[in-house]
């Protein structure tokens, strides 16, 4: 307002006044006055192995964060919040693990898989407690979780039947037969025509899936700053692997 009135607003600033110059509207536009300073490793590790029975195949990422400091304004302090609740509640917070390991086995059709996603940990300050012998303010412990996963799959695959002996010159395959020289023309088929059922057709190439998010139940932290009583799964941060829980 000191800067509208002496006439040096910045830009993007805008004061706007009724006829009577009372002030009706006062318009400020974003500025980018702090710092946020992240320092991690996000890193994966895989591994396949093809046996006799199937090929089996793991897959693991993880992000490990070291350090997350914030300051708010340019003068202000630079604080750190890895493993603590964004301004001590539970509405998000900067992991220092998070992770997920799958391991698949695939066999003729056939794909099992099983998953474990784990979530790091993190303090939140409840700041209606306070301990008596130090008059700070209680710290809760938000405690980290496993969440398991698994999924089967089954592709219907199926091949067009093919002659034992072929004949050369003589014999067709699917995509031959009826196809030749004798039958362009005057409509005779070839002397061979292989094809599949129609209802091996209709499912050729069709995979079906089954499958169990969370098989052991396993119920969210207990969050004492959060209207919902356990951290926003949509908000929890940890690194560039993984931004949501």
């Amino acid at each position: 307002m000191n800067r509208d009135f002496r006439g040096k607003s910045l830009p993007g600033e805008v004061v706007e006044h009724a006829a009577d110059d009372s002030i009706t509207q006062i318009i400020a536009p974003f500025e980018n006055l702090g710092q946020e300073r992240a320092r991690g490793i996000d890193f994966g590790l895989q591994y396949e192995l093809q046996t006799a029975f199937g090929t089996f195949s793991s897959l693991t990422q993880a992000t490990w964060l070291e350090s997350f400091r914030i300051a708010n304004t340019q003068i202000g302090p630079t604080l750190e919040n890895r493993s603590r609740g964004v301004g001590g509640g539970a509405r998000d917070a900067y992991l220092k693990w998070k992770g997920r390991s799958r391991l698949d086995w695939a066999w003729k059709g056939f794909d099992v898989s099983a998953t474990v996603t784990y979530t790091d940990g993190f303090h939140e300050k409840l700041f209606f407690a306070t301990d008596p012998n130090t008059g700070l303010k209680k710290e809760h412990w938000v405690h980290q979780t496993f969440v398991f996963d698994v999924q089967g799959s089954y592709e219907f695959k199926f091949a067009p039947p093919v002659e034992a002996a072929p004949v050369a010159g003589y014999s067709k395959g699917e995509k031959e037969a009826g196809r030749g020289p004798d039958s362009e023309g005057n409509g005779t088929e070839g002397t061979a025509n292989f094809s599949l059922p129609c209802w091996k057709k209709c499912i050729n190439n069709t995979t079906i899936t089954v499958g169990c998010n969370n098989v052991f139940g396993q119920d969210p932290p207990l969050a004492f700053l959060s209207a919902a009583n356990y951290p926003v799964p949509s908000t929890i941060r940890s690194g560039a692997l993984f931004t949501s829980a």
